[in-house]
């Protein structure tokens, strides 16, 4: 099998705790594979089960393992027995939205694009408590153990077809649910906080020259010249830059950022793959090739990676990024 083992297309995913048990979206199911990691062997999926749920979107684990709960396109949740695959309970649907985070109560908290929140217990589906709701949009939630509060990102949408929507980040109190604004409102392509709660980073589009009044703003970045991008790490309790680094990528199709759980290298995934930066000094070295990627999940040990997207889907342990190293001029028109 190789060092990387493949699966077919999927979004969502999620490991087990001992990252010996993989949950990930299939084609129209939802899949569990039993992953063999020991002696240094590549993983390799040994067993999986499919469940039919229309239009299967997000996947997160409750905190005793014992139910999966998987939310469609429309934010309906739906408690299935980890054991076996069982529906346990269906909720109403709040909106299409991410994936949802286990709160210290061991309550799971959810949020849709729209604004909507929803607190649930994992037993039952039924609602714990009903969330204030936020006036704004909610993008992929973020719990910091560490802080006990959880992250989002809210997005503004672009007030022209010419201009590029703004995103802030805002801090969530997990007993309250009352939010606050931490980073400002910045035009950039993703931002993600780490592990600990205290950093975040940040890409920012450049903007270099002139614009010529015929050509929108989408139109003026991806034009090869101006491609150009700024990583950024933010220290939140100062909102100030840290550390930053320029590229000019050859492909500036950004989708999202992903932090390890060691907080030692940050993921960034793009239309041709899974690049990764050392957190130290922002250096690219390791790129995972894969047309249409989507996204990256981390086992909770920071060894193992599953890196979906519309085509496949690829199971890959930390240790073997060295047999993808990062080529500059594949990847980079221009390195600043």
């Amino acid at each position: 099998m190789g060092k990387s083992s493949n699966a077919k297309a999927g979004f969502g995913a999620v490991f087990a705790k001992d990252a010996e048990l993989l949950y990930y979206n299939g084609q129209r199911s939802v899949r569990k594979a039993r992953l063999i990691t020991r002696f240094g062997r590549a993983p390799r999926v040994v067993e999986d089960w499919a469940v039919p749920i229309t239009h299967s979107s997000t996947l997160t684990l409750s905190a005793d393992e014992n139910v999966l709960i998987v939310t469609d396109t429309a934010g309906g949740h739906y408690g299935l027995l980890a054991e076996t695959g069982e529906i346990l309970w269906r909720s109403v649907a709040i909106g299409e939205g991410d994936a949802g985070i286990v709160l210290p109560d061991e309550s799971l908290l959810f949020a849709s694009w729209d604004g909507a929140l929803q607190r649930i217990d994992p037993k039952d589906g039924k609602a714990v408590v009903k969330p204030p709701r936020p006036d704004h949009q909610i993008r992929e939630l973020q719990f910091a153990p560490a802080l006990a509060c959880a992250f989002y990102r809210r997005v503004l949408p672009a007030d022209s077809e010419r201009s590029r929507p703004g995103q802030s980040l805002w801090r969530l109190d997990v007993d309250t649910l009352e939010s606050t604004e931490i980073l400002p409102l910045s035009v950039c392509n993703d931002i993600a906080v780490d592990p600990s709660g205290k950093f975040a980073v940040m890409l920012d589009d450049l903007v270099f020259g002139a614009r010529p009044p015929s050509m929108s703003l989408l139109e003026y970045h991806l034009s090869e010249k101006n491609m150009r991008f700024d990583v950024c790490i933010h220290d939140l309790a100062t909102q100030k830059v840290v550390q930053s680094r320029r590229f000019h990528f050859s492909d500036p199709s950004f989708k999202r950022l992903r932090w390890s759980p060691d907080g030692r290298i940050i993921c960034f995934v793009n239309g041709k793959g899974f690049g990764f930066l050392r957190r130290g000094d922002l250096e690219p070295f390791a790129f995972v090739p894969a047309p249409f990627s989507s996204d990256v999940t981390f086992s909770a040990d920071g060894m193992l990676m599953f890196l979906t997207g519309w085509q496949t889907s690829t199971l890959l342990r930390v240790m073997d990024l060295v047999d993808y190293p990062f080529l500059a001029a594949q990847h980079l028109a221009q390195a600043q």
